[in-house]
């Protein structure tokens, strides 16, 4: 198994993106913070082990439900410039990455 999906490499924290009341529990959640705090954004950790549908749709309905263009920003920990390139593709460009190959050329 690789570390996407597995919830042992991320503390048993597995949610199930495939069960509608979890999904709406997430989107819920996501306008009850966005009310209460009148973020701006969000800065998603780990989203390569999220699938993606679910994120672009996640992202998607809280612009809709708050009229807030909502930057957002992930975490995907790769140095591999068309991984990063192919998970933005897949979310339609609804969030931006990390550079993860920058991070590495200025730590090398």
């Amino acid at each position: 198994s690789s570390e996407k999906g597995n919830y042992d490499y991320l503390m048993y924290a597995d949610l199930d993106m495939d069960h509608p009341e979890v999904k709406q529990e997430l989107k819920d959640w996501g306008e009850w913070y966005i009310n209460m705090t009148g973020v701006d954004g969000f800065r998603m950790d780990a989203v390569k082990h999220i699938k993606y549908q679910y994120l672009q749709e996640w992202i998607d309905h809280l612009r809709w439900k708050t009229g807030k263009e909502l930057f957002t920003v992930g975490e995907y920990w790769n140095y591999d410039v068309n991984q990063l390139h192919n998970f933005i593709t897949k979310t339609s460009g609804s969030m931006s990455l990390f550079d993860a190959p920058l991070h590495m050329n200025f730590y090398n």
